[in-house]
Formats: C-alpha cells, sequence, structure tokens
C-alpha cells in the first residue's frame, strides 16, 4: 500500500504542469487554431470566388451565342485564354473537337487537367448542336501560387509573433501566482505574527493571501493555547512534586523506617524525581522554537548527564550502561531535548525489561541500544 502510495505521488508530482507552461500552450494552440480556421475560410472563398466567376463569364458567353450565334455553321475560335467550338448536330469539326472537349458529357462543368495546364470547361446542349467553351486557369494559378508564398511568409510571422505573446502571457499570468508560492515557501510555523502581503493586482489571489492570513492567525493561537496549558500544567504539577520530593527527603532523612519502608519510599523517590525530569522536559519542548531547537552539543556530554541522572535513582543501573564509538563525531547539532527524552526512552525499556548490561553504541550514522539479559535480548536502534 505505502509503494502504490509512493508511486501516486511522484506521478502526480511528474504530471504536474506549472500554470505558466500551461497557459502558454492555450495561448499559442489558440492562435494557430484561429489562424488555421481562417486561412482554411479564406482558401475555400477564394475558391468559390474563382469558380464563380468563370462560370459567370461562360454563362455570358452561352447566352451571348444563343442570341447572336449561327447555329447551323460549325465554330472553333482559340485565344491564349479561350477556346471556344460549337459543333452542330450531324455536321464533323474540320480539325476535329480538341483534345480537351473529347470523352466528356454534355452538359458537363469543371475542371479539365492537361499536361502542360488546367482548364475550365464548360459544355452545353442546344437544339441544334453543343457549345463546347474552356478557359485556360494558368493565370490563376500563377496568381494562386504567388499567393500561396505571400500567405506562408505570413503565416511564419503571425507564429513567431504567437509564440512570443504566448510566452509574455505565460510569465505575466503566472508571476503573482510565483509570488504568491514563494510567500508560502517563507512562512515559518515557529515565527510568531509572520503574515503574507495582500497587495495584489487580482482578487482571487487576494483572497488566497487573506484566508492563509486568517488561518495562520488560528493556528498561532491554538499554538499559543497549547504552550500556555503545557506550561501552566509543567507549573502546576512541579510544586507538587518538589514537596512529596522533599518530604520524603526529609523522612529518609531521619532514619527511623525498617527496611520494606525504606524500599517503599525509594521508590516514591525515584518516582518523584522521574515525574520532576518529565516535567522539565515538558517545559523545554513548550518553550522551544525553531531558533532554539537545534543546538550543538557532544554525545559525551549527553551520556553523562544521563548516566549521572541514572546515578542517582539507582547506582546499579547506571553501572549497567556502556558507551562505545565507532568512527564517530562526538559533535552534533541537534533538538538535544528531544534526543535526550528520545534515549530515556530507550534506555529505560532496556533497563527495565532485561538484567544484563544495556550498551550503547555509536557509529557516524547510527545510534543502537543493545540490551542483554538471560530472559530477554531485544534491540533497538535508531539512525
Amino acid at each position: 500500500m505505502a509503494v502504490a502510495t509512493n508511486f501516486i505521488l511522484m506521478r502526480n508530482k511528474h504530471m504536474a504542469r506549472s500554470i505558466a507552461t500551461r497557459t502558454f500552450h492555450i495561448v499559442l494552440y489558440s492562435v494557430l487554431a484561429t489562424l488555421c480556421l481562417t486561412l482554411g475560410f479564406a482558401w475555400w472563398g477564394m475558391e468559390t470566388l474563382e469558380s464563380t466567376m468563370l462560370e459567370a463569364e461562360n454563362r455570358t458567353e452561352i447566352e451571348y451565342f444563343k442570341k447572336f450565334g449561327d447555329k447551323k455553321t460549325p465554330l472553333h475560335v482559340s485565344t491564349a485564354q479561350v477556346t471556344s467550338v460549337y459543333q452542330p448536330n450531324g455536321q464533323p469539326l474540320p480539325d476535329g473537337l480538341p483534345i480537351i472537349f473529347q470523352g466528356l458529357p454534355v452538359p458537363f462543368q469543371g475542371e479539365v487537367d492537361t499536361v502542360d495546364t488546367s482548364f475550365f470547361v464548360i459544355t452545353h446542349a442546344f437544339a441544334e448542336g453543343n457549345l463546347y467553351i474552356a478557359k485556360n486557369l494558368q493565370l490563376f494559378e500563377k496568381r494562386e501560387t504567388a499567393l500561396v508564398h505571400n500567405v506562408l511568409i505570413l503565416i511564419s510571422v503571425i507564429c513567431i509573433i504567437a509564440f512570443g505573446l504566448a510566452a509574455f502571457a505565460g510569465r505575466n499570468i503566472s508571476r503573482p501566482v510565483v509570488r504568491l508560492t514563494s510567500q508560502l515557501g517563507a512562512l515559518e510555523t515557529e515565527t510568531s505574527g509572520m503574515r503574507m502581503n495582500t497587495d495584489y493586482e487580482d482578487s482571487e489571489l487576494t483572497e488566497i493571501a487573506h484566508a492563509m492570513n486568517h488561518f495562520l492567525q488560528r493556528l498561532e493561537d491554538s499554538v499559543t493555547r497549547e504552550r500556555n496549558l503545557i506550561s501552566m500544567a509543567s507549573h502546576e504539577l512541579k510544586t507538587p512534586v518538589s514537596v512529596i520530593l522533599g518530604a520524603a527527603r526529609v523522612i529518609e532523612s531521619r532514619g527511623k523506617l525498617n527496611p520494606n519502608d525504606e524500599i517503599t519510599l525509594n521508590r516514591i523517590i525515584d518516582a518523584a524525581k522521574e515525574m520532576s525530569s518529565n516535567i522539565h522536559a515538558l517545559l523545554n519542548l513548550s518553550r522551544r522554537t525553531k531558533e532554539t531547537a537545534n543546538e550543538v552539543f557532544y554525545w559525551s556530554e549527553l551520556f553523562e548527564s544521563i548516566r549521572q541522572d541514572y546515578q542517582l535513582q539507582n547506582p546499579h543501573l547506571a553501572r549497567r550502561l556502556q558507551l562505545s564509538y565507532i568512527d564517530a563525531n562526538d559533535e552534533m547539532f541537534a533538538d538535544q531535548v528531544l534526543i535526550k527524552i528520545l534515549l530515556h526512552n530507550l534506555i529505560n525499556n532496556a533497563l527495565n525489561h532485561t538484567h544484563g548490561d544495556v550498551k550503547i553504541i555509536l557509529d557516524d550514522s547510527t545510534l543502537t541500544v543493545l540490551d542483554e539479559g538471560t530472559e530477554t535480548l531485544t534491540s533497538q536502534t535508531t539512525p
């Protein structure tokens, strides 16, 4: 389950994209899509206009021939742009039907391609014969080629402008979000009174900053109440524990107890000392901050302090502690209070559950508390 969760988190991290990248893609793709649609519509309009113009001109010639043409005489007229042929019914043409008209149905309207060029052809049937009209499209094709070249240049310029516009939009849209993220990353939970700036031009980001400040205020109030409660409880408990410990010392100093009562009194004294140590640790934890938590200390001094604590409680327990170094650095920069509490817990468990020696082994990366005994053998290791 943990492996699957880690995989999902890593996958989500790799899949995440910045707002600048997303905005860049949206703007760039939008401009390119609009450009493609515009060019496609323009090309379709140009082709439609060309066909309409040619059809209108040919229809005009058909109407003119219908009114004024001699429908009983064959006709063959060829110019650089237009070829017109009229073939009466039952009369062959002297030179035959031109190749561009051969095999075409009557009526017909459309483009006919040859080896050299293309023609727009219309065939029309009269009662007396068939009229063939072909217009050379070479001039139109040259203009289309020049237009395509100009359009390609225009597309290149527009793509460059779109790329720059998308980059500019992505950078400017993401800048306030990056600023907000930087402020969030700079927040310190241990710093009291730290708040986010709310002078954003965008109302959404301003609302987020206000909501975050409200959350920080509630979090700070909660931490303050918790620390005050711990501090007050520790102070309230410290006084009766001191009274109990002092009274027990007075009773012990009188020396009028039998052996069984002395054992009971020693247990009371040990419990009071342990309770006093725990209260002191709680006070230190409630007062510590990030600036005061980590400090430079030495393992040898820390172990000696722990040994003295056990020496005061029970000299026999202190004699069971053994410390050894294996290529370890004595200096350490960390939270000494938390480390001491952790070591106390490990050592207490080891001393209370076995009758043998308790070895504390420190190397360059690992601290091991190893307990040995005839009844149980456990090992607890903390990195």
